[in-house]
């Protein structure tokens, strides 16, 4: 069922669920933003003293302040209750929302350990995906708070970096002691999902080979129950630490702070993403801009059974019966079932993409994967299965095309009397050569980013050889020696572009080197000069 919050003019019943949403004897407020009074009429004066005026209805219950999102956690007393506590509060000041600390529950319908089947990774093209991408070698972080991940898993301990405890409310950070070593198995399954190891001859394979997994820890409780703050203090945390995209599978994403965090961590440029639950209930009274909120879908497209649905729904990803790393031992993999298995997938799914252009903006991914999904039920966005079913073959495909990566690092220029390294901004270089038939100008660059359509060459000079000459332009990496380019020379800044073959990349290392060779059109003993002023290379949408 969807929780309603206590809102600016509104004051709602609370009921909790037991095994879903309890109470905890704590709240959540948030007073009005200065802005929304400001639109709602209030002047600036009479704003200020508003938010003033709930700052001071708070303070006698106030556990603690959170800045980043400007939240006050507060204490019921003793003889009262969540329900009183809101509605008092609700009506003496003006709060966006009041709402329970609520204790929530890791989402997952466990299943049949033994069946080895990763049908997911095909159902949403994986396969074609990692022939363009895999995120080997990558530093993108994807987190993921929950309980914990098995750190010794043979899957993932090559993934891992530090991470953090946020069980208390607060992170504790795991170089200062914090634990994050799994204490109930649902976050080791998640992390595989998202990024277990690939191509490395064991067990399974996450959405992103070469992605870093970022454990954070919510829960001290072996049973998984964290407050709502643990939860979202450990998205702040991650965010703040590095992490592009976060996951949580975690029941309460209808909470209004799930959205202020999202907002909070939109502007740290981090992808949010939250388990839409496992109650199959329709979730259309609300819509959290700033989240990607994840329903799972089983292996013939159709809703799973138990995945709730609606407005608020983003995306669906496969969450039946998916196979991933387990923490009963360091060689344990197996089943499990829920929107909690669907949302890692998504969440490294969206890193991958992330890592394929990490100029990339979080809004920019987001959209990449919702126009990269399958569409399901009514054409377009609909209110039942959001943009469709996750594809990251296509997520990948849309973001190269509409999100073009900056040019590639140029990594060196080899000459005679260079006068400084060669930059791929607009600059003047005079490269002189004394004499002789000629002399060659080597560029290499180190293309770490995604390469799906072609590569091209983009290249200015102003030559100035007695009796003019010609430019050849050669591969120098991959298959060698082809000659992709000749033109006579110009005394004139002249832009040449040179479309490269993908064989011209060095299979080992990924480089890209080119050899630009001069030759006088007859022997000169004069010296001569060449100026260029950019050469880069840019990739160009399939």
């Amino acid at each position: 069922m969807a929780i309603s919050a206590s809102s600016f003019g509104q004051i709602v019943q609370f009921k909790e669920v037991k095994g879903d949403h309890e109470f905890s004897g704590e709240l959540i407020a948030r007073p009005m933003p200065f802005a929304a009074l400001r639109r709602s009429g209030y002047s600036a004066v009479e704003a200020a003293s508003a938010r003033s005026h709930a700052q001071r209805a708070v303070a006698p219950y106030k556990i603690r302040y959170i800045p980043e999102t400007d939240e006050f956690i507060l204490k019921v007393p003793k003889g009262s209750s969540e329900n009183a506590l809101a509605a008092k509060l609700g009506r003496q000041g003006a709060f966006q929302y009041i709402e329970p600390n609520w204790t929530l529950f890791p989402l997952t319908i466990p299943d049949d350990p033994q069946v080895a089947n990763q049908w997911h990774v095909a159902k949403v093209q994986a396969y074609d995906a990692w022939t363009l991408f895999t995120a080997q070698n990558s530093n993108m972080i994807v987190a993921i708070t929950d309980t914990g991940v098995r750190t010794d898993h043979e899957d993932l301990i090559l993934r891992l970096i530090p991470g953090a405890n946020t069980a208390s409310g607060t992170a504790v950070p795991q170089s200062g002691g914090g634990l994050v070593e799994d204490i109930n198995g649902h976050g080791t399954h998640c992390a595989g999902i998202a990024a277990a190891s690939g191509n490395n001859t064991l067990g399974v394979t996450g959405m992103g080979w070469g992605l870093k997994i970022m454990p954070v820890r919510v829960t001290n409780s072996t049973g998984g129950s964290a407050s709502l703050t643990s939860l979202t203090a450990g998205a702040r945390w991650a965010a703040e630490n590095g992490a592009r995209v976060v996951s949580t599978s975690y029941s309460g994403v209808d909470s209004a702070s799930i959205q202020t965090t999202g907002a909070y961590l939109r502007t740290l440029n981090t992808l949010y993403c939250f388990a839409a639950g496992n109650s199959n209930t329709n979730l259309s009274t609300f819509d959290h801009a700033d989240v990607t909120i994840v329903g799972a879908s089983d292996s013939a497209d159709a809703k799973a059974s138990f995945s709730s649905y609606g407005l608020a729904v983003d995306v669906f990803a496969p969450g039946v019966n998916i196979l991933a790393t387990l923490y009963n031992g360091p060689t344990s993999y197996g089943l499990k079932s829920g929107t909690s298995m669907a949302t890692p997938l998504v969440a490294g799914l969206a890193a991958t993409v992330t890592a394929s252009n990490p100029a990339m903006n979080s809004m920019e991914v987001q959209t990449s994967v919702y126009q990269g999904c399958d569409d399901l039920g009514a054409a377009g966005e609909d209110s039942t299965f959001g943009w469709g079913r996750v594809n990251l073959n296509k997520a990948l495909r849309y973001a190269y095309n509409n999100y073009p990566a900056a040019p590639f690092q140029l990594q060196n220029l080899q000459g005679s009397r260079t006068q400084d390294p060669i930059a791929n901004a607009n600059r003047s270089d005079n490269i002189y050569f004394r004499g002789g038939t000629g002399g060659t100008i080597r560029v290499a660059f180190d293309p770490t980013l995604l390469v799906i359509g072609s590569l091209e060459f983009q290249y200015e000079d102003a030559v100035n050889i007695p009796g003019g000459g010609t430019v050849t332009i050669k591969t120098a990496s991959g298959v060698t020696g082809q000659v992709l380019a000749t033109y006579s020379t110009s005394p004139t800044d002249t832009v040449r572009s040179i479309t490269v073959p993908l064989n011209a990349i060095d299979p080992g290392n990924g480089d890209v080197v080119l050899d630009i060779t001069y030759t006088p059109a007859e022997t000169t003993t004069n010296r001569w000069e060449v100026q260029i002023d950019q050469a880069v290379l840019f990739t160009r949408p399939s």
